[in-house]
C-alpha cells in the first residue's frame, strides 16, 4: 500500500462475506457478500457502497494471487472516496494483489 487515498483492501471471508475498505480522507469500510459463478467470476455486493463493485477473476502469477476486474479496465475507480491522489510512479488501482 502507498498509504495514500487511492489505497483499498478487499477481504473475501468465509460464508461468502466480503469487506472492502477504501482510504480517502478517512478509511471507509463496506461489508457485503460475494458469489462465484460457473465461469469463476467473483461477484461482490456491498451494502451502502455508492458505486457498483466490478466483477472480478482470481488468478495466480509468480508473485502470488491477484484479483482483477473482468472488464479489463485498469483505471482508478472512485467508489466511496471524495477525492484521490495518484502519481505516475504508482501502479494502477487494479489488480488487487494478495497482501503478506
Amino acid at each position: 500500500m502507498y498509504g495514500m487515498d487511492s489505497d483499498a483492501t478487499i477481504t473475501l471471508k468465509t460464508n461468502n462475506k466480503v469487506e472492502v475498505t477504501e482510504y480517502g480522507y478517512a478509511p471507509q469500510t463496506y461489508n457485503g457478500t460475494y458469489s462465484v459463478d460457473v465461469s469463476g467470476a467473483i461477484h461482490v455486493s456491498l451494502r451502502h457502497y455508492p458505486a457498483k463493485w466490478p466483477t472480478m477473476y482470481l488468478r495466480k502469477d509468480r508473485r502470488g494471487v491477484i484479483l482483477f476486474p473482468t472488464d479489463q479496465d485498469p483505471s482508478f475507480r472512485m467508489g466511496g472516496r471524495a477525492g484521490a491522489v495518484e502519481t505516475s510512479q504508482m501502479a494502477p488501482y487494479w489488480p488487487f494483489r494478495q497482501a503478506r
